[in-house]
């Protein structure tokens, strides 16, 4: 009877443990607005849930979400390599409503978003190279970006804005389908701009400027660059 209540006493202990270090790794808090998830370091995200994604660099890293709470525990976040992923697994399913996604990291060089959402960084971003992808009818808007290099792919209606603090030594973007770029609001030595369908792209280049158009898209650009421009269908290439 005693070595039958030491064992459960033990397993209560262990169990006790194990829930305490669960809980610890990945809710630092919860209540019935949201939760925030204690996750490894990441140095760039993708989301493919439709939320509403707000990013600022900072030495603290969070990630915190909000929403309805059965919306919040189909949500998954995990960190492969540098990247946080934030996703569902299973079917698809109707969300109850609209899930808003905090982060801040120290470093970020990808940012990925697959669907309707929208992934907002309004605070000043300092990296050596910046990569968005963006796939589905959601959008970027990184209002001040400090970078040597920035390059961005849509995939669908999507659209990107971008807002530079400094001058950026190279540009690249993709537009395959009806997307829009918005880039004309910082400067780059040199860029390249592949459209493919009919979306539009908007660039301020200094030095040199390629452009590969296939459709009826259109490749606006401010500054005076060189440049090597291939035309097949009836888009355009034009100063602003």
């Amino acid at each position: 009877m005693k070595s039958t209540s030491k064992l459960l006493l033990a397993f209560s202990g262990i169990l006790a443990f194990l829930l305490a270090g669960s809980l610890i790794s990945f809710a630092p808090w919860q209540d019935e607005k949201g939760e925030e998830r204690d996750l490894p370091v990441f140095k760039g995200f993708s989301v493919s849930i439709p939320a509403d994604v707000y990013y600022t660099q900072d030495k603290t890293q969070r990630v915190i979400l909000e929403g309805d709470p059965d919306d919040l525990a189909r949500v998954v976040t995990q960190v492969e390599g540098s990247t946080l992923k934030i996703f569902t697994r299973g079917f698809s399913f109707r969300w109850n409503g609209k899930v808003k996604v905090t982060l801040s990291s120290a470093e970020c060089q990808f940012m990925e978003l697959s669907g309707s959402g929208k992934i907002v960084s309004e605070k000043p971003l300092n990296t050596n190279a910046l990569d968005l992808r963006l796939s589905g009818s959601g959008s970027f808007i990184i209002q001040q970006l400090n970078a040597k290099s920035l390059s961005g792919r849509i995939s669908g209606s999507g659209n990107m804005t971008v807002n530079g603090g400094s001058e950026l030594s190279e540009i690249d973007f993709s537009i395959s389908g009806s997307g829009d770029v918005n880039a004309e609001n910082f400067l780059a030595k040199q860029g390249s701009v592949k459209i493919s369908g009919s979306g539009n792209c908007s660039v301020n280049v200094t030095e040199r400027l390629e452009g590969r158009i296939s459709g009826s898209g259109n490749l606006y650009y401010r500054g005076k660059p060189m440049l090597d421009v291939v035309i097949s269908g009836s888009g355009k290439a034009r100063p602003i």
